[in-house]
């Protein structure tokens, strides 16, 4: 025996249309055109297919959709499901989204608790009203061209009241009377877009900060042992080597040999300490000439609090200790006896 599709599909909407209490073989007559021998024929194969299944009560035999639509299953009272749909119904229930489901017209028929607490009991609303207060569903284009086509999902972000944003993820659902619905997974994701900008926005604030330092400065990264791991233009500009050179060397590459071990003994046990160092140091460059820099070494902590690393900011300041050391010069001078 084979049943036609479309008679199939008239028994299906004849059990789905009479509600989620199940249908009687009787009930079914004034949907289905077929007599009442044929009409329990035609279940009995389903059953064998698993398309349908039938519960006794008292001497009366009521059928049940066993593949229903969703929007059935979920809208069902907890007596009148199966286990598997029990657990479905659980974990739409408490899983940390909105869920609609809704019709090819955008007609709410599903909608879980979560959603409901924000908009309250909205089945047979459609959802561009009930959520967004619009007049037609423009904003849920994606979810439009998802009815339209034979594509099966979409995904899709709206703002919209004060700067809030909601995704939409859309799966379309095939019913087993061909028609069809749409199942939304609904996240608000309002406070991470803005955690995003505000990362975003961060980030660009320091790297125009770096790009500004690497412009004024002179800018080099040491790991714990002082080997040079990064060093800006300006340092390379100033020292006469080149990044290759200055690389995995210690800034011994141009020490003058002008500051004694006591100098250098003092700066490292600061910085060890996780305290920053100030002072001027005086540089040797690669073709023997020197230079003064106005130095801020800091350490770098890592997440236990450790430094990780140090950063050295320098600005060139030649020209100013020359000048006060030929003021100093000249003072010495006026102050000897003639």
């Amino acid at each position: 025996m084979e049943v036609k599709p479309t008679i199939q599909k008239a028994i299906l909407q004849a059990i789905s249309s009479i509600g989620t209490n199940g249908a009687s073989i009787i009930e079914m007559e004034k949907h289905v055109s077929c007599e009442r021998h044929t009409l329990s024929k035609y279940l009995s194969f389903l059953q064998a297919q698993g398309i349908v299944y039938h519960k006794i009560f008292g001497k009366a035999k009521v059928w049940f959709i066993n593949k229903a639509p969703l929007q059935t299953v979920l809208n069902a009272k907890p007596g009148q499901m199966t286990f598997t749909e029990k657990i479905l119904s659980n974990i739409c229930a408490t899983i940390p989204y909105g869920l609609f489901v809704i019709d090819a017209d955008f007609n709410v028929l599903f909608l879980n608790e979560k959603m409901k607490g924000v908009y309250g009991p909205i089945v047979g609303e459609k959802l561009y009203q009930a959520v967004l207060d619009e007049k037609s569903p423009t904003s849920f284009q994606a979810v439009s061209s998802l009815i339209a086509s034979e594509q099966s999902s979409c995904e899709m972000e709206i703002e919209y009241k004060l700067g809030k944003t909601l995704r939409f993820k859309g799966t379309k659902l095939i019913n087993p009377d061909d028609t069809f619905g749409i199942l939304l997974i609904v996240d608000d994701v309002t406070a991470r877009k803005k955690a995003e900008e505000q990362v975003r926005e961060h980030r660009e604030l320091l790297q125009a900060e770096r790009e500004a330092l690497n412009r004024a400065a002179i800018v080099a990264e040491t790991d714990l042992a002082g080997r040079i791991t990064y060093a800006n233009d300006k340092f390379m500009e100033i020292s006469g080597y080149s990044l290759q050179e200055l690389l995995g060397k210690t800034h011994q590459i141009i020490n003058s040999g002008y500051h004694r071990k006591p100098f250098f003994r003092d700066l490292w046990k600061t910085i060890a300490r996780g305290r920053v160092w100030q002072g001027q140091i005086r540089n040797r460059k690669k073709n023997g000439n020197f230079y003064w820099v106005d130095t801020v070494i800091a350490p770098v902590f890592g997440k236990d609090g450790k430094p990780v690393k140090y950063l050295s900011i320098r600005f060139e300041i030649t020209r100013l200790k020359e000048t006060e050391q030929a003021l100093a010069g000249r003072k010495n001078k006026k102050s000897q006896p003639q």
